[in-house]
């Protein structure tokens, strides 16, 4: 299951003892895809143009010229506790002339990025595996029945001399759980290829 924005842009705006933050929450569905978005909508006017974003296993994040720690890093703590995958989050900074500080620039920069992504649209992933099993003729009723318990789909059956080929769609996260099921119920017999 992963989670994402339903479109494919958020954003968000809040003055801060004076500075005005502008907080842009982007669907990246690439690392690459991510730099390019922050490269468009930063503004060189700006004092700061701080930035995180997380595509798959890969994250990235930017201070900005804001102090080593302060900026970045605390944007990328609000994605990743907001669970949203494939996501840049570039917040801008327009200074008003109050110093934050360390600790009130990290408060500042988590707390918008943390606000923008829970008024995103966000919506939910499903990924699926493919998998070949290769049972006995005599174990394909009690096959049926775990197939619907993990609510999983048969795509094909090939029936030969040996037994049956079913071609079963189901959860990805669900996979590893119906494959020891299938393994203990029928002691090992069943034969598992991934698609």
């Amino acid at each position: 299951m992963t989670l994402v924005l339903a479109n494919e842009f958020c954003s968000y705006e809040e003055e801060i003892r004076k500075s005005r933050f502008l907080v842009r929450a982007m669907y990246a569905e690439s690392s690459d895809d991510a730099v390019n978005l922050i490269e468009k909508y930063r503004d060189p006017a700006a004092t700061h143009n701080c930035w995180a974003f997380v595509s798959g296993n890969c994250k990235r994040c930017s201070d900005d010229g804001e102090p080593s720690g302060t900026a970045g890093r605390p944007i990328l703590s609000a994605i990743e506790y907001s669970g949203i995958d494939h996501v840049a989050v570039l917040v801008t900074r327009y200074f008003g002339g109050i110093k934050l500080g360390a600790g009130g620039l990290i408060r500042a920069y988590s707390g918008v990025a943390s606000r923008c992504l829970g008024e995103a649209d966000i919506e939910e992933i499903v990924e699926y595996s493919l998998v070949k099993v290769m049972l006995k003729f005599e174990y394909t009723g009690r096959f049926y029945s775990i197939l619907k318990r993990f609510g999983a789909l048969k795509t094909d059956e090939i029936f030969s001399d040996e037994g049956v080929e079913i071609v079963v769609k189901i959860k990805k996260d669900d996979l590893p759980r119906f494959e020891m099921n299938v393994r203990d119920d029928f002691s090992d017999s069943a034969e598992f290829d991934l698609l």
